[in-house]
């Protein structure tokens, strides 16, 4: 039950905000090399899983702010690398 005058924020599954990436490489963009990539690959299945961790335990506003950092993440990776999606 949520106190008068809250409002609900509606979380929608990771899966329906990015695709699943098995691997991110050089697209040759320069200052984007192998330690840039596989830190934004990390960084980026680390807001993800945090983010499904949150919605599990219903903490939406967590939830919601892991998976828009997921879906800024993915953004970078697939304008400056090469991505691999399952």
């Amino acid at each position: 039950m949520r106190a008068p005058g809250s409002t609900a924020i509606a979380v929608t599954s990771s899966h329906s905000i990015v695709a699943d990436i098995n691997d991110a490489g050089s697209a040759g963009v320069p200052g984007y090399d192998g330690a840039t990539y596989e830190s934004l690959l990390q960084d980026y299945n680390s807001a993800v899983n945090y983010g499904d961790q949150y919605e599990v335990e219903g903490n939406d506003p967590e939830a919601a702010s892991n998976y828009n950092l997921s879906s800024r993440i993915y953004t970078q990776l697939t304008d400056n690398c090469l991505v691999v999606e399952s």
